[in-house]
Order: structure tokens, then C-alpha cells, then sequence
């Protein structure tokens, strides 16, 4: 480590080697220093960290207070007995008065051996009181001795003992633990508030619940600081039960820590950093040749279909007012539509997604085996999200994956599958715009510890289904409403009901209600462009709105151009984006402050794009094959 990472300057120079072979402890510690002596922190800090332990130094009792705020476990404190003007008891004292810090190990170091200054350390509870100067192995032995207490391990249970306990998954385990920062954070805010209200049984019952989501996520300290808090209001010392109620503030705040590692940087959940490899480009799928005498006419029409069709808006202006499309064709079209693919594929992925909960590993194998020549590109993906060895071991690469994500890519991908049809149209475009837009939305609803966040996948794979409709059925005049759109700027909404007399987005509620799918994907389809539309089921704005995000966001990943890319995503962290005040409606509570929740969402936009990238370009050489 060094000296600027320790915080220390003006260093007088240490042997480095001095501590260089000391034996690596039985397990990382972590480690906080308190010394006002630069020297001695240096050697101290030298000492653990060659040992394989990890260090916070700091040099006064106010930093100390401080990284413990913000740190919260430890398994041992280095305290040095006098910090300037400051007695280290005078710490120590206030630590044992902590209803979470009560058993936390401590070594005091001191020059002074007064027998009076000893016994008032020993009475308040040390593991041992050692004189310097510091010797290598006799600091050792005590971080050594401090993990056989395993103070930090009461405290906080491992994951892998939760998920051994639980039967989850580690992903199952890190959502949980963020859905119990939310519901222990709201019982702290209703606990304040209750404090003088003489609410003594409302009181109870939030403090069993602390109780109870504590016992659930593996946090045995929640129930220590519930006994203290409880303590207090039956003794109504009120003052005392809102200084012990605070340190479920600092839990709360590890939890949260906890989670965002796990969703961000240091191993995000699933790693969605930035890819690390280029995204395969996808063929352009087209029709095979029609008769030699329609050759001249087919070629023809395919050249304007793949061209720039705003090139034609004029002239296609000229269809304005002509009524190409009856009722009747338009009901046709639905007809014929529902039993063709890509709509056929998208709504068997949406009833295979509604059956997720409750799947088992037995059901992720079958899934993944009914995909010939998917297990290696499947490979990729894990590995990108954190997951190695997926192909050697892909029984316990679900389990770390999760089974809820596995079944979702599996259906990701034979819905890519399903989307590049052959057309004289590009769809690969909708197709990946399509299959991201459902990747985001279900990992946004992770983010946001949604309920049945699975079927906001289903909801963003079918919010554009109107438009498929068109581009399958009727590629020529759906070409003739981009035209309409881009030649002079015209809403594509306008155009399409120019060109049919209805927009896609009504098409796609008409699809979704004959195919029997419930008003929540109708809602979704006819509504995702204005997500505070009156008509949406009010149980389904929070769901059409982060629709609406994820659309976006698909969008913003795609783009062309940065300059494209920044204006939605300028749009989307404005305060008049729609989305948050629906959210907020909705009692979603955001995890982070939005500007660094919208860097996230752009991140996990641009990772859903490459898995999406990735599925497609399986699924192009698997129709090749």
C-alpha cells in the first residue's frame, strides 16, 4: 500500500523489507488504525497489509467516528492510547456504549504502563493492551486472534451461508438484500416519526419487522440495535432511542454499499460494465429471389426499401388524403399477422416468461438445450456478467447467474431467433431494439426492486409489436409512412395513421387483446409513448413508464452519433422526463441520486445491447445452419 493511499506525507523512509515475510493471515481483515504517529502508522500499516489484510488509517478520534460512519465493520481497531490532547478510553468508552459496537475487538498500544491507565482499558474491554514498539508477529497474532472472534462475521452473515440457508442463488441473494435495505430504511422512518406519539405497540410491531428482515438477510446486528432501541423506549428515554435508532442508519447504509457493489463496480449484478469486446454485426436477412418475371420489380422495390425512404417523402406525400386501408383489411391483416412470425415467437417467449417464478435448474437446462449451438455464445454473455466457467460448468453458472435471468436470455434469444425473418425490409434494427428495450426493462426492474420485474422483459419485447405488424404484413406501405415521417418531419404516429388510419401503437393493443394477453401488455403497446396517459390501469403506470425508460435507453445505446446519444440522454435526466414523477407516484423508491442512476442506466443500456448483438448473431448462423 502506499503512502498516499494511506493518507500519510512527509514520511520518514521504513525498510519495506523489514515485513516482508510475515506469514499471509487465514483471511483478509479489515483493519482500522487510529495513531497520530505517522511513523508508527506506517509500520503498523505495513505489518497487516503484508500480511494480505486490508487497511484504513486515521489519526485522530474525529476520523475515526467518521470511517466508522462510513465503513460500519471491522474486524479489529489498532488504538494508539493517546491522540493528542485525546485518551483512547475516552473512544473506547463510547464504543462500548454502542449497542453495535459493544464486542468489537480492540488493541490498545501505548507508551504509557501506569497501572491506573491499564485497568481503565481492561474495564472496558480490550483484547489486549501491548506496549509499543510494534513487532511484526506479535501484530499478527492479534489480527489473527481478532478473526477467530469473528466479530465482523456475527454481525453480518456471508452470502454464501444466506444462500446455503435460503437455497437461493447469489443473485437471488443480492436482490434481496437490496429489497431489505428499502423495507428497513421505510420501518427507520416510521419508527422516528412514532418516537413521543406514545405508539408503544405500532412501535413494537416496527421493531419486530427490523427484527424480522434482519433474521432473513443474515444480520444478527439489526437485532442487537433493536433490543437497544427497545430498551430505550421502555425505560422512555427517548433521546437515547433516537442516538440507538441512527445506528441502523449506518446498517442500512452497508446494505446499500453491499448491493451497489454488487450491481456496479466491483462485480455488478450483473457485471453490466461496459462490454469488453466489439458486438458481432448482424447479416441482413432478404427474401429470396421471386420469378425471373418479377426479378425487375422485386430488385427495384428492395433498392427503395433499403435506401433512404425520407428521399421520397414528396412523393409519397401525395398519398395523404387516399384511403389505402378498410376496416376490414385492417382486421385482416391482425389476423393474418397473429399466426405469422415474428408475432407467433414473441407471444409463445411472453407465455414462457409468465411461468419463470418457480422455475427450477432442471427447467434452465431444458431451456438452454432446446437452443442448438447456443451454449457457447450463452457462455459469453455469463462471463461478461461476472460469471466464468459457464460452459465447463454451466449447472453452476445458472446458480450464480440466477435462474429467473437464465430463462430471460434463453427467451431473448429465441425471440432474436424469431425476429430475423427474411423481408425486403432491414428488421434486424427492430429486432435489436426490440429484445434490448426487454433486457433493460427487466434489469431495471431488478434495479428498483420491483415485483415480478420478469414480465417487464415480456412487456418490452411486445411494446413495439404494432410495429412488427406493419413491417411483416405490409413492408411496401409501412416504407411509404417512413417516408411520410422523415420527408418533412411529419410524427410517425401521424404517418402511420396516414398510411393504415391508425398508429402502430393501436395496432399493437389490438394484436395484444386478440391474442388474450392481459391489459397490462395492452397498455404497455398502446400507451408507452406517453406513460401519464389517463387511460393506463392505474396499477400499470409504473410498468408503462419504465417501458417508457427503456425504450429510451435502447434508443440512446444505438445511436449513430454521441451527439445523438446525449440529447435522450439529456431528455431523460431532465426533471420533466415523465418517468420519475410516475415512479415517485408509484412509491418507487430510487437507489442512487438520478444523475448517477441515469450513468448507470446508460451502462446497463449499452451491456443489454451487446447481449442482445450477441443472441442475434447466434441466432443469424443457427438459421445459416
Amino acid at each position: 500500500m502506499s503512502t498516499s493511499q494511506l493518507g500519510l506525507r512527509n514520511m520518514e523512509r521504513i525498510d519495506d523489507n523489514q515485513y516482508a515475510n510475515l506469514p499471509m493471515g487465514s483471511r483478509e481483515a479489515v483493519v482500522l488504525i487510529i495513531e497520530d504517529d505517522q511513523v508508527s502508522q506506517r509500520i503498523l500499516a505495513k505489518i497487516c497489509t503484508n500480511s494480505g489484510h486490508k487497511v484504513f488509517v486515521v489519526e485522530n478520534l474525529t476520523q475515526a467516528r467518521e470511517e466508522l460512519q462510513r465503513q460500519v465493520l471491522f474486524d479489529l481497531v489498532f488504538l494508539d492510547s493517546q491522540l493528542g490532547r485525546d485518551w483512547g478510553w475516552e473512544f473506547l468508552g463510547e464504543l462500548r456504549a454502542d449497542a453495535l459496537y459493544r464486542g468489537l475487538p480492540v488493541v490498545v498500544y501505548t507508551s504509557h504502563t501506569e497501572r491506573d491507565a491499564l485497568l481503565q482499558y481492561i474495564e472496558l474491554g480490550v483484547q489486549a493492551v501491548r506496549a509499543k514498539p510494534f513487532k511484526g508477529e506479535v501484530v499478527h497474532a492479534e489480527v489473527e486472534k481478532a478473526l477467530v472472534t469473528d466479530w465482523r462475521g456475527r454481525m453480518i452473515h456471508s452470502p454464501a451461508k444466506v444462500c446455503e440457508r435460503l437455497k437461493i442463488s447469489e443473485a437471488d441473494y443480492y436482490t434481496m438484500l437490496g429489497t431489505a435495505a428499502l423495507e428497513v430504511e421505510k420501518g427507520v422512518k416510521e419508527i422516528k416519526s412514532l418516537l413521543g406519539q406514545h405508539a408503544t405497540p405500532r412501535l413494537h410491531e416496527a421493531l419486530r419487522h427490523l427484527r424480522s428482515q434482519g433474521n432473513m438477510i443474515g444480520l444478527p446486528a439489526m437485532e442487537l440495535i433493536c433490543a437497544a432501541v427497545q430498551a430505550c423506549i421502555e425505560r422512555q428515554e427517548l433521546a437515547a432511542a433516537v442516538r440507538a435508532i441512527q445506528r441502523i442508519d449506518l446498517l442500512v447504509n452497508l446494505l446499500h454499499k453491499m448491493t451497489a457493489a454488487h450491481y456496479g463496480e466491483d462485480s455488478a449484478q450483473l457485471k453490466l460494465n461496459l462490454p469488453s469486446e466489439k458486438a458481432p454485426e448482424l447479416p441482413v436477412m432478404t427474401t429470396p429471389l421471386p420469378p425471373v418475371s418479377a426479378v425487375g420489380a422485386a430488385s427495384q422495390g428492395r433498392k427503395l426499401a433499403a435506401g433512404p425512404a425520407w428521399s421520397l417523402g414528396k412523393c409519397f406525400g401525395r398519398l395523404r388524403n387516399i384511403v389505402v386501408f378498410s376496416p376490414e383489411d385492417i382486421q385482416r391483416m391482425i389476423e393474418d399477422g397473429s399466426h405469422n412470425q415474428p408475432i407467433v415467437g414473441f407471444l409463445q417467449c411472453v407465455a414462457d416468461v409468465e411461468k419463470i417464478p418457480g422455475s427450477s435448474l432442471e427447467q434452465g437446462k431444458a431451456a438452454l438445450a432446446r437452443l442448438p449451438g447456443f451454449q457457447q455464445s450463452f457462455g459469453r454473455i455469463a462471463e461478461q456478467l461476472g460469471i466464468r466457467g459457464f460452459v465447463d460448468d454451466p449447472v453452476r453458472g445458472m446458480e450464480r447467474l440466477g435462474i429467473e435471468r437464465t430463462l430471460l436470455i434463453t427467451e431473448a434469444a429465441r425471440a432474436a431467433s424469431c425476429a430475423l425473418i427474411e423481408s425486403p425490409l432491414t428488421l434486424s434494427h427492430a429486432m435489436v431494439h426490440s429484445v434490448t428495450t426487454g433486457l433493460i426493462a427487466h434489469e431495471l426492474g431488478r434495479m428498483l426492486h420491483l415485483a415480478n420485474s420478469h414480465l417487464l422483459f415480456s412487456l418490452g419485447l411486445t411494446h413495439d409489436i404494432g410495429r412488427w405488424l406493419l413491417a411483416v404484413e405490409e413492408p411496401g406501405f409501412y416504407t411509404i409512412a417512413i417516408g411520410l415521417a422523415q420527408g418533412d418531419g411529419t410524427d410517425m404516429s401521424m404517418a402511420e395513421r396516414l398510411t393504415f388510419g391508425h398508429s402502430q401503437e393501436e395496432l399493437g393493443q389490438r394484436l395484444l387483446e386478440r391474442a388474450g394477453l392481459r391489459r397490462l401488455y395492452q397498455d404497455s403497446a398502446r400507451h408507452h409513448l406517453e406513460p401519464g396517459n389517463a387511460g393506463i390501469e392505474e396499477a400499470n403506470r409504473v410498468s408503462v413508464s419504465l417501458i417508457h425508460l427503456a425504450r429510451d435507453l435502447s434508443y440512446a445505446a444505438a445511436a449513430d452519433h454521441r451527439s445523438e446519444s446525449d440529447q435522450i440522454v439529456k431528455r431523460i435526466s431532465s426533471d420533466n422526463y415523465p418517468c420519475w414523477a410516475l415512479l415517485r407516484q408509484g412509491g418507487v423508491e430510487l437507489p442512487l441520486a438520478r444523475a448517477d442512476l441515469v450513468q448507470r442506466f446508460m451502462t446497463l443500456a449499452s451491456t443489454s445491447q451487446w447481449i442482445t448483438l450477441v443472441l442475434g448473431s447466434w441466432a443469424a448462423g443457427a438459421r445459416r445452419a
